[in-house]
């Protein structure tokens, strides 16, 4: 948080949350894991895919090759889904992404 002014209550609810979240990242991930079928788990992880994301065997990263297709279409979220849970400004407007925030709140030492 910049030392110019002390957070909105309501950007110190979103940085309590934050802090809770990351505390118990990995707890969180394994209870919201088993709220989906096994074939969705990705080997013994709690991380989640899925099934056809998933390649029958280890795929040697130098056969792996991007491409970037801005004008592809993208069947994933927007980000609209999250914005309710994004705060408020002092000056009433809400950020605009999470990666704002964490810029304005919470940045971390390399970011």
């Amino acid at each position: 948080m910049p030392a110019t002014r002390e957070p909105t209550a309501e950007e110190q609810r979103w940085l309590d949350m934050r802090r809770h979240l990351v505390a118990h990242r990995y707890d969180l991930a394994v209870s919201a894991a088993n709220d989906y079928p096994s074939d969705r788990r990705v080997a013994d992880t709690p991380l989640l895919a899925a099934p056809n994301w998933m390649p029958v065997e280890p795929v040697p990263l130098d056969a792996i090759e991007l491409e970037l297709r801005p004008d592809a279409e993208s069947h994933g979220a927007t980000g609209d889904e999250s914005s309710a849970a994004l705060p408020h400004r002092s000056d009433g407007t809400r950020y605009q992404s999470y990666s704002e925030v964490v810029g304005a709140l919470a940045a971390p030492a390399v970011f």
